[in-house]
């Protein structure tokens, strides 16, 4: 079992989505998914988790109760294992003019383009 070092977003996130929290045991912990991703490709015993937009084609995606990972089943939400990232503000705040600009472009069709390309699953 390959993963991500303790504190990691991306560790604290998997453990959580399926209930393991601070209960794995890691053969080899690895500072970025990237690391991950390349120690899991060479070695054919290996298993590791990472964002969908960080595997390729030299690892293989595991499936959920049978549901493969993809931008669809991101969506519809039938691949279980999956975590949203949320925008937030200060309630009862007004934004200055540069946040409400930083916020009407990352919730454009435009960003949408740059999410996708990056890999990312844009929710619209």
């Amino acid at each position: 079992m390959y993963g991500r070092e303790d504190g990691s977003g991306t560790r604290t996130a998997f453990e959580e989505i399926v209930g393991v929290e601070g209960a794995c045991v890691y053969t080899n912990e690895y500072g970025s998914t990237g690391d991950v991703i390349g120690n899991v490709a060479g070695n054919e015993n290996a298993i590791g988790y990472a964002s969908l937009s960080a595997v390729n084609d030299t690892v293989t995606a595991v499936k959920v109760n049978g549901i493969a990972p993809s931008e669809a089943t991101v969506k519809d939400g039938s691949y279980t294992i999956q975590r949203p990232f949320l925008m937030v503000t200060k309630k009862g705040v007004e934004l200055s003019e540069a946040a409400q600009a930083f916020l009407d472009f990352a919730t454009s069709a435009e960003a949408a383009e740059y999410i996708a390309a990056a890999g990312a699953v844009y929710p619209n």
